[in-house]
């Protein structure tokens, strides 16, 4: 079993980049986070949704609640309020998606202590399987060419 010290070792290595040149440690950027975030949400396409039916089901929401829209796959149901939607559509605009998405990753960051454990909150993914994804997107972006 690992200790609490090796963990956090390579949670902060999985974060943080290394420079070879000065050996100083550098976060990835929100843009390099958002942008590993849209690969794995919607490949970069603003217009693609995705039913939830679960959702529907779940909050007994009306259906157009229950999709993922746009660029961050941002679920109009859970967050209409924080972002001031009034209507699902809305979503489909590049701006307005990213600056939604950046906000519930904000917040998710806020209530996590990593970017992995943030990014499981993002997705509502507990496994790790989806921050796996978006790290690995993030390694593409972020390490020198």
């Amino acid at each position: 079993m690992r200790s609490i010290i090796e963990i956090t070792a390579v949670l902060f290595l999985m974060v943080g980049r290394i420079s070879a040149e000065n050996k100083k440690t550098t976060a990835p950027s929100l843009s390099d986070i958002m942008l590993a975030l849209i690969k794995v949400e919607s490949s970069g396409n603003p217009t693609a949704r995705r039913f939830e039916p679960h959702l529907v089901k779940r909050y007994g929401w009306p259906k157009s609640w229950g999709y993922s829209y746009g660029l961050t796959q941002v679920v109009y149901g859970f967050h209409r309020k924080r972002c001031g939607l009034k209507s699902p559509d809305e979503l489909y605009d590049a701006k307005i998606n990213i600056k939604c998405g950046a906000r519930i990753l904000k917040d998710c960051q806020e209530k996590n202590d990593s970017l992995v454990a943030a990014l499981g909150c993002y997705n509502g993914d507990k496994s790790g399987k989806y921050a796996r994804k978006v790290m690995a997107h993030l390694d593409r972006i972020s390490l020198p060419k």
